[in-house]
């Protein structure tokens, strides 16, 4: 006689796994932000260390910064992820 044992169900292990992949792809747009952000700030401290006046950034740039922060109003994710 073969001893067929009940397989566990899959369901919870599925939704964990779709749990995780929606982390990932939050940490993904978080980490895109940062660089982009990282970025703009390295060709600042160029701009400083070689004499000339740095420019601020426009108010449509920090609009779209401000959008890739969650909790803004305008945060849609993937916005910033350019």
């Amino acid at each position: 006689m073969v001893n067929r044992a009940k397989a566990p169900p899959l369901r919870p292990l599925v939704d964990h796994i779709a749990a995780l992949e929606s982390q990932i792809q939050q940490l993904t747009e978080v980490s895109t932000m940062w660089q982009f952000r990282t970025r703009q700030l390295e060709e600042r401290l160029q701009a400083i260390t070689a004499g000339e006046t740095p420019q601020r950034p426009s108010q449509s740039l920090q609009d779209r910064l401000r959008r890739t922060e969650p909790g803004h109003e305008g945060y849609w994710p993937g916005y910033g992820g350019g």
